[in-house]
């Protein structure tokens, strides 16, 4: 991973952080970033100052709306989002989807970013939720939240390692590992892929169904008509589930694979719908319910 050092990474990253690190804090060149996931849309990365781990944060981008950060330091939650050019605290409103709250944003330096703590119970709606929104100044932002759940557990994942390397396939065309030369995952899993190799209702006993060698390489697409969020999980060569996506219901991705391979589609409740997924030399459309 590459750690970029610049003085105007800093004058953000300090907006997200208020409260592990003060506005006014001293030696913005100290700052730096290390990328830890890429999880469809979504970037997470590590945050250190002073060579020392922050936090970590859960990026999204959007042309229309500019860049939503969620922030945890392994005991608080911040939101950022684009500013109104104000330094000084800034009335707004969150929402996610129908539920929103009253807020107040602490504003960066130059006042192009904003920040406000927000409590565990909020961010298990943006885990939820199909969209989030702010109205700051005057202005309504909103983003689609399709793969918050997997964003914001990768953040947190990502704490629980002190900012250290993810034990994630990254989602490039035609790079997903291969089952014939990709060694099982470790046994030492970080906490998400702990959570995801539990075998629950539907799905395969751990190790039972590993995806086979091959080097047809084939796409597969995804569609989560259940009533309820799925995570999509790749089985590698040694039957581990790794996750690629997350759908909220109604939506759809389309990921790289290769013939043979499988997968599947497990709920937050650690239920598979539909069973093992398998790629074969058709259309590889699966419909989750």
């Amino acid at each position: 991973m590459t750690r970029v050092f610049s003085a105007a990474l800093a004058g953000v990253l300090t907006a997200g952080l208020a409260g592990a690190m003060s506005f006014g804090a001293a030696g913005p060149a100290s700052a730096a970033s290390e990328r830890f996931a890429r999880l469809g849309d979504w970037v997470v990365f590590a945050v250190f100052r002073d060579g020392e781990f922050r936090a970590c944060r859960a990026r999204l981008r959007s042309r229309t709306a500019g860049a939503l950060i969620f922030s945890y330091n392994g005991r608080i939650w911040r939101v950022g989002v684009p500013g109104t050019g104000s330094r000084t605290k800034v009335a707004g409103d969150l929402f996610v989807d129908d539920f929103s709250q009253f807020a107040d944003f602490a504003g960066s330096r130059d006042g192009k970013r904003a920040a406000t703590r927000v409590d565990d119970a909020f961010i298990d709606e943006v885990r939820a939720g199909r969209v989030f929104g702010v109205r700051l100044g005057g202005r309504e932002r909103r983003w689609s939240l399709n793969g918050s759940a997997a964003a914001l557990s990768a953040a947190e994942d990502c704490v629980a390692q002190n900012g250290g390397p993810a034990r994630r396939p990254k989602l490039k065309r035609f790079e997903m590992p291969n089952a014939r030369t990709a060694a099982p995952e470790p046994r030492a899993e970080p906490p998400v892929m702990r959570n995801a190799a539990r075998s629950g209702a539907g799905c395969p006993a751990p190790g039972a169904m590993p995806s086979p060698s091959s080097d047809v390489r084939r796409q597969v697409r995804f569609t989560n008509r259940a009533d309820q969020a799925v995570n999509i999980y790749w089985l590698d060569s040694g039957g581990t589930p790794v996750e690629f996506a997350a759908l909220m219901p109604g939506e759809t991705t389309t990921l790289d694979s290769f013939s043979g391979h499988r997968w599947i589609a497990r709920d937050f409740q650690g239920r598979c719908h539909g069973g093992v997924m398998t790629v074969d030399d058709g259309g590889n459309r699966f419909t989750i319910r």
